[in-house]
């Protein structure tokens, strides 16, 4: 039976001393805090939130790792070559899925549900 094989190779993102990428990291912190907060109430898992990292690579793969995206979504991550880049990415991606899960909490059952308008 034919086994798949390949090569793995290190892909450092760029940029993990600019200036822009420990203030994106700075910026994704709090909001990745809020989120695994709110993942903690949704799931009734607590989180260790008081030793997250403050390096922007290290705090870049975290937050691609935490998320609860689809996978597709992850993926597209892979393909981002620099720091603060995948940041602000992940910022954004941060910022929908706590607006996500804040609703999630508030209504669990769907109720308030706005009726369907087809366009």
């Amino acid at each position: 039976m034919p086994v798949l094989t390949g090569t793995v190779e290190a892909y450092p993102l760029a940029g993990r001393d600019d200036p822009a990428a420990h203030a994106s990291a700075r910026t994704l912190i709090p909001q990745m805090e809020h989120y695994l907060d709110l993942l903690s109430q949704a799931t009734d898992e607590p989180f260790n939130l008081q030793q997250l990292p403050a390096d922007p690579v290290t705090v870049a793969y975290l937050a691609a790792m935490v998320v609860q995206a689809p996978l597709e979504e992850k993926q597209e991550l892979l393909n981002i070559a620099s720091a603060t880049d995948l940041l602000d990415h992940e910022r954004a991606l941060y910022r929908r899925e706590v607006s996500l899960l804040r609703a999630m909490l508030t209504d669990p059952q769907g109720q308030n549900k706005a009726p369907f308008l087809p366009n």
